[in-house]
């Protein structure tokens, strides 16, 4: 069977638009705001996000979650109407980077928000610990515990500014 390069181009942009399609079920653009992650990533720039349900993040991997106490109001809201809240993406979304994953042991300056005492506690299977790269930063050293469930994905990389 002989096809014509139409038929190539057609098969070329119709398997493009499809893997198009793939990728955006798992690739998202984040915008960052705030200065939490600086000087790593600033305020206004933008990161390119694999989706990762189900996927263990590493430690030193930068992740985007929901936050924990909202995701929790969102929980309880849900419980008593049996009707989720709507989202809020201007709020409800955090960056910052893995710095404990279950089985591993809970840093110092974390301890007290998680109520542990012992130097040997360690974080427990479906939750994680993080961090900004600011040492100004809201993270597990004020919320503890983040639960796996809560990761929408990883930060793959910054994405390239466009050139002037």
């Amino acid at each position: 069977m002989m096809l014509s390069r139409r038929s190539i181009f057609a098969t070329g942009v119709v398997v493009g638009a499809i893997g198009a399609l793939a990728a955006r079920q798992v690739l998202l653009l984040i915008t960052v705001s705030g200065g939490s992650m600086s000087p790593t990533y600033v305020d206004g720039e933008k990161l390119v996000v694999r989706r990762g349900r189900g996927r263990q993040p590493q430690v030193g991997e930068v992740v985007v979650f929901r936050h924990p106490q909202l995701a929790r109001a969102a929980a309880a809201q849900t419980t008593a109407a049996q009707t989720p809240a709507p989202p809020r993406p201007d709020v409800d979304w955090m960056v910052k980077r893995v710095v404990a994953v279950q089985g591993d042991r809970v840093p110092e300056e974390i301890r007290p928000a998680v109520g542990a005492t012992d130097v040997e506690t360690v974080v427990p299977q479906g939750f994680l610990l993080v961090r900004g790269d600011n040492p100004v930063s809201l993270d597990s050293r004020h919320f503890g515990y983040l639960p796996i469930t809560e990761v929408l994905g990883v930060s793959l990389r910054k994405r390239p500014r466009a050139s002037s």
